[in-house]
């Protein structure tokens, strides 16, 4: 199982650095791959971990001045993605959804 997170920060330089890592922070102790700028696909073993990830995301983003949005999808199955991404990245996806 997997879910996706993005999310957007409206600072820029130091201070963008600042935030995305404090939300970074949020997802650290989970497997994740980043195929995007501020996407991330993100390996859970449930619901509870959604949860979990969400409460933390959301507690970052409200500490934080500047506008910080994310999105989080529901908890998805194995599944296959697809796109244009260097090669490298898909094996990476593959580990964190399962196939």
């Amino acid at each position: 199982m997997h879910i996706m997170v993005c999310w957007d920060i409206s600072a820029e330089g130091d201070r963008w650095g600042v935030i995305n890592k404090s939300l970074l922070e949020g997802i650290q102790t989970f497997s994740w791959v980043k195929p995007l700028t501020t996407t991330y696909i993100i390996r859970v073993n449930g619901e509870q971990d959604r949860q979990n990830i969400q409460s933390e995301l959301l507690l970052k983003a409200e500490a934080f001045s500047e506008n910080v949005f994310f999105l989080i999808t529901p908890v998805m199955p194995p599944g296959q993605y697809q796109g244009y991404l260097p090669k490298s990245l898909w094996a990476d996806i593959g580990k964190r959804t399962g196939l």
